[in-house]
Formats: structure tokens, sequence, C-alpha cells
């Protein structure tokens, strides 16, 4: 194949992809929206704002993103994880909660070690673990995930924790 032929499919093929790696620029980081499902309702752990054009006033008060619920008190929480996903059979019976600790604003526990946002959200990997969830003044409302390993079914927990002790 001459050098001519292989210089213009090689100039085709950069031309067209170019784009694709335009889409792929974005504008910063894009955090996705977490939003916990629990047997009471849907309700979102952590929605980014919306971008707002720099020339447009802010939202009437009450018109906004409804205020954080506040950072989550320092200390040791316990409670219990009941299943949602049972993993096929594998994941049935709840499990006791305890030594779930919060310091220097970030959770300990079983593993997961990670922040807690401003808004009192957690959203925390431990290999291919997940936990997420919402402090709230009442004490920890989550979910833990556990995918399924060596071709086994996933299982979901919900976590319903409370502090008990400083």
């Amino acid at each position: 194949m001459p050098a001519s032929t292989t210089a213009l499919r090689t100039t085709t093929l950069l031309l067209s992809a170019l784009p694709l790696l335009a889409g792929c620029s974005g504008q910063g980081p894009q955090f996705p929206t977490v939003v916990l499902d629990t047997p009471q309702g849907a309700f979102p752990v952590y929605a980014p704002n919306p971008a707002v054009r720099g020339d447009l006033p802010p939202p009437p008060s009450g018109m906004g993103t409804p205020p954080p619920t506040g950072p989550a008190l320092p200390g040791t929480y316990a409670g219990v994880a009941e299943p949602l996903q049972t993993g096929g059979g594998r994941c049935l019976t709840n499990m006791r909660v305890h030594d779930f600790k919060v310091r220097d604003g970030r959770i300990h526990y079983d593993g997961f070690d990670g922040p807690i946002y401003g808004n009192g959200a957690v959203q925390v990997a431990y290999g291919m673990d997940w936990l997420t969830g919402q402090f709230t003044p009442e004490g920890f409302r989550g979910q833990m995930f556990i995918p399924g390993r060596l071709g086994e079914d996933a299982c979901t927990f919900q976590l319903v924790l409370q502090r008990v002790e400083p």
C-alpha cells in the first residue's frame, strides 16, 4: 500500500474521532445524583445543584435545594441491616450493626472508611462493596450493596442506625 494512502486513511480516522473526543471534554467534574431507595420511598442522598448562568439572579428563598440536614454527630452508631435484595437466598436474615464509628467527619465500619459530606451524605466503597446513606437527626439511614462473588447474586441491605454513645 503506498505511503500516501496510509497517511490519508490515518488522517481520515483521526478526523472522524475528533467529535467523539470533543464530547468527552466535559465542564469539570460531573457528579452523579444518588438516590436512596427504601421501602418508605426514595429520597436523594446527593443531588448536585444544577448549573446556573452567572447573569441570572439566585432563586427566591424556599425555591432552591432544601437545607442540609447537618453533619453527623461523632460517636458510635448501632442498629440493624435488613435484606432488601436477598442474593438468591444467600442473604435472608437481619444483621446486627454495631461499632459503626463517626469521627473527624468520616465513617469507619467493617472496612468502609470514607468522608461524610457537608449535607450528611455518605457514599463509600470497600473493594466492590458500597455503603450509601444519609445522616438524619435520628441517626443514619442507608444501604449496603454486596455484589455476588463467583457467580452468586448480589445482596442489598437497608441500614437503620441510632447513635448509641458519644
